[in-house]
């Protein structure tokens, strides 16, 4: 497992901590099942990687993505990474939460156990 960088739109960061949003689209493939990534103070895990074309995931994953209807998607695609063009190759990564992170997560400071912490399989914990 690898711990990634996966920035979001602050309103979509709320609709994820909300269980709102349950995956997101990109035009390139930015992680693979199994990798994790920080959500403010919580940790996700990639479970499910495909691609399709970006009409069916207005159409068809709107809801997933955080939104209540499939317009909004287009017009957040629009406003944040570009042109919306139905026919574009698009890579939707689905994600579940694992845990709440500690507020010592990647300090290295040997504060923790790491038989007990969800997260120990990517943290800095001291080692």
């Amino acid at each position: 497992m690898t711990l990634i960088t996966l920035r979001f739109a602050p309103e979509m960061e709320d609709a994820i901590l909300a269980g709102k949003k349950c995956c997101t689209s990109r035009k390139n493939k930015k992680g693979e099942v199994g990798d994790l990534f920080v959500v403010k103070d919580r940790l996700y895990r990639i479970v499910h990687v495909h691609h399709c074309l970006l009409y069916s995931v207005r159409d068809a994953y709107y809801d997933a993505e955080g939104f209540a209807y499939p317009g909004d998607f287009q017009e957040f695609w629009i406003t944040h990474i570009g042109k919306f063009d139905p026919g574009q190759i698009a890579h939707l990564h689905f994600f579940a939460y694992v845990t709440e992170l500690c507020p010592d997560f990647n300090l290295g400071c040997n504060s923790c156990i790491p038989d007990l912490c969800p997260a120990s399989e990517v943290c800095n914990y001291g080692d």
